[in-house]
């Protein structure tokens, strides 16, 4: 990955939220039309499970038996047989291409619906969909910047058409994201602690609820550096997790939106910043800041806070690129992992 790409892909999203708008604003519908219900199956592997983790958080927010959620490898090998199961589908995935979701096209029946979200329009996913909801990211780097956002923005189309009632229209919400992802985007943003990360030997970033996804992809982009990172979901920052934060080199990035969970988490960060451990806060809070390193991120309504924290995590990330301190970024085993069984 060459790191003016990384840059430049982040300056893009505003542009592609944009481009995307009027998809995104038919997605609703088609989804009620095609899906008739709420008893579907959602699916994904890896960033695009992540993407749809905010959604399914908000859908259980207002159902008691919101759609089900799986992993597609789970829902291949651990769960009701995909061959004799007709719920609509609904599959995430970047690529359309993948192992996992090339085998599921497979197994699953030919009656079957199949509303597919991805950028290969020409994949196996594509060509086997009922509805096929396109995207172009179009990146050039290779840590996931615009397909992450792109996929949460569809998810969260999926999920009103299934039912989700949002806090503002989807006009509303769009035009919120047009603007404030303009601005922030565009921000430059000087101190940020990218020494600090570049020097770590873990990171933990914590996230809970519909930060979930965000959470754990992040994590997963500490990996492709070769640098540990540890998704701390579920609000368990304790018991062996915070033990963690007594080694040496081990940085802690908290992820603390504007919520009934934000006192507690400020609290715990501020908690391990006396005791003099590196913590990271991104947060849309008005709390004032401390720490090493602390980024604000727009206050937007709970459906798009997944994305803003998403591009303020891209911002960190940045400036951990920008420190210097690593030359490249390039996995040199993705093809083994994610593309053949």
């Amino acid at each position: 990955m060459r790191f003016l790409e990384f840059y430049q892909d982040c300056e893009a999203q505003a542009k592609l939220f944009a481009q995307h708008r009027s998809k995104a604003e038919q997605i609703p519908e088609l989804v009620r039309r095609t899906a008739g219900s709420r008893d579907v199956v959602l699916t994904g592997i890896a960033t695009s499970l992540s993407a749809w983790k905010s959604v399914h958080c908000l859908l259980g927010t207002q159902m008691p038996a919101p759609p089900v959620l799986l992993n597609t490898s789970d829902l291949l090998d651990y769960s009701f047989p995909a061959a004799e199961d007709e719920r609509p589908l609904f599959v995430l995935s970047r690529s359309g291409n993948s192992a996992e979701i090339a085998r599921l096209m497979k197994e699953i029946s030919a009656s079957r619906k199949v509303i597919a979200m991805t950028e290969g329009g020409d994949s196996v996913l594509a060509k086997r969909a009922t509805e096929l909801l396109d995207f172009s990211a179009d990146e050039r780097a290779f840590p996931n910047t615009s397909s992450f956002t792109l996929s949460q923005l569809y998810a969260l189309c999926a999920a009103i058409g299934l039912g989700y009632q949002p806090s503002r229209t989807l006009t509303e919400l769009l035009d919120v994201l047009s603007a404030e992802s303009e601005t922030f985007c565009a921000a430059d943003m000087p101190h940020l602690p990218g020494s600090l990360l570049a020097d770590a030997q873990a990171v933990l970033v914590e996230g809970q609820g519909y930060l979930t996804g965000v959470a754990e992809q992040y994590a997963l982009d500490f990996h492709e550096t070769r640098t540990p990172g540890i998704a701390v979901v579920g609000g368990i920052m304790r018991h062996g997790v915070v033990e963690l934060t007594e080694r040496s080199g081990v940085v802690t990035v908290m992820l603390i939106p504007d919520d009934r969970a934000a006192g507690r988490k400020l609290k715990l960060a501020r908690e391990l910043d006396d005791a003099g451990k590196p913590v990271i806060v991104v947060t849309d809070t008005d709390a004032a800041a401390f720490g090493r390193g602390f980024l604000r991120v727009p206050n937007v309504p709970v459906e798009l806070k997944s994305i803003f924290f998403t591009l303020g995590m891209q911002k960190l990330y940045g400036s951990y690129i920008e420190s210097g301190r690593i030359s490249s970024i390039a996995p040199a085993l993705v093809g083994k992992v994610t593309r053949m069984e």
